[in-house]
């Protein structure tokens, strides 16, 4: 835990400068699972420049198996350090129950685990958006390192290859790679399907969720997912009293309140 504090530390003191209202104090963690304590800052550097053509190799010092990225002219700074340790408090282990109606191998891919990268991204001068499609790549380009298994993200567990291949198809196609920027989760109880989001105030938006429906979970995602891209890709803010539709007849209400998981309101989708 205070590795984690002095990382947090050493790129929040980072010089800032004033930015516009679209701009300014983005930041994302997460960490990738390995399978053993092992990471090649040369095989990162090699992989983002074959990945994304961006040269990283004069931008980036490595100390104390930390390697600390500084883009001066977008006064962003990037961290990846190598934890010898599994992901405290178990939080892996435990969000990959949240995904594992996606990849039936992450709860025992996450138990599996010995060690990890803590990845964090804190920009000044991008957008959120901005922030979070580069953040966005560099985990991707993390998960091709030979002992990655996996990525702990937004209280959720995904494979490198789903991560991957969302991030380049997405954004090969100028789209907001909104599957690996915002976790779609589900729990069922006795009243029903719960789905909440998670991402979404990294992005500057309300977080989602549907309470208790009778619908099936499949049905629940789809329409979640089709407000996040709307919302996304519009920049548009859904408020309290709104109604949605996907025809002028039908009306989905739509209603801020206490949320179900978080200590702040969400949106609740009526549905």
């Amino acid at each position: 835990m205070i590795r984690y504090i002095i990382i947090l530390l050493l790129l929040l003191s980072m010089p800032t400068t004033i930015a516009s209202n679209k701009c300014g104090n983005s930041s994302f963690v997460s960490s990738i699972l390995l399978s053993k304590n092992h990471f090649s800052l040369k095989k990162f550097i090699d992989d983002f420049y074959n990945d994304w053509k961006i040269d990283l190799s004069k931008n980036t010092t490595y100390i104390d198996n930390t390697a600390i990225i500084s883009l001066d002219s977008e006064n962003t700074a990037i961290a990846i350090s190598l934890i010898n340790s599994k992901v405290p408090n178990n939080d892996a282990t435990i969000a990959a129950q949240n995904c594992a109606y996606m990849w039936n191998q992450a709860i025992n891919v996450s138990n599996a685990h010995t060690a990890h990268l803590l990845v964090i991204l804190t920009s000044d001068n991008l957008s959120a958006i901005e922030s979070g499609i580069l953040f966005t790549k560099i985990c991707s380009t993390c998960l091709k390192q030979d002992s990655a298994t996996a990525i702990y993200t937004n209280d959720a567990v995904f494979s490198p290859k789903m991560y991957i291949n969302s991030c380049d198809s997405d954004i090969s196609n100028n789209n907001i790679p909104i599957l690996n920027l915002v976790s779609i989760i589900y729990h069922r109880n006795n009243d029903g399907i719960h789905i909440y989001t998670n991402g979404l105030k990294q992005l500057n938006k309300d977080e989602i969720e549907i309470v208790n429906s009778q619908h099936q979970p499949m049905e629940l995602i789809t329409l979640v997912y089709d407000i996040i891209a709307y919302t996304l890709n519009n920049d548009i803010e859904l408020k309290d009293g709104e109604t949605l539709g996907y025809s002028d007849t039908e009306k989905i209400s739509i209603t801020k309140s206490a949320s179900e998981v978080y200590d702040f309101k969400t949106l609740k989708i009526s549905f």
